[in-house]
C-alpha cells in the first residue's frame, strides 16, 4: 500500500506542477493540462478543478504521511524483549 501512496502522491504532484509551469507567463489564458481558459470561458471550471487536484495531493499525502509514521510502532519490539 505505501507503494501505491508514494506513486500517487508523485502523480498528484507532478501534474500540480505541469499546470503551475503552463501558467507561469502569466498571459491573459489559463492553461489545465490540454485545456486553455479565458477571460470570456469563465473560471469557475478551471478552479473547481485546481481545488479538486489540490485537495487529492492532500488526501494521498496524508494518507502517505500517516502510513509512515505508523509503520515505525508496528516494527518495534516490545520492551524488555533484549533482556
Amino acid at each position: 500500500m505505501r507503494t501505491a501512496l508514494i506513486t500517487g502522491t508523485i502523480f498528484f504532484f507532478v501534474l500540480i506542477l505541469i499546470i503551475v509551469f503552463q501558467n507561469i507567463s502569466g498571459g491573459a489564458w489559463v492553461y489545465i493540462l490540454f485545456f486553455s481558459y479565458t477571460a470570456n470561458s469563465g473560471y469557475v471550471q478551471p478552479m473547481i478543478y485546481m481545488a479538486l487536484l489540490g485537495f487529492l495531493f492532500g488526501a494521498v499525502s496524508t494518507l502517505l504521511i500517516t502510513s509512515l509514521v505508523n509503520s515505525g510502532k508496528d516494527e518495534e519490539a516490545p520492551g524488555g524483549a533484549n533482556w
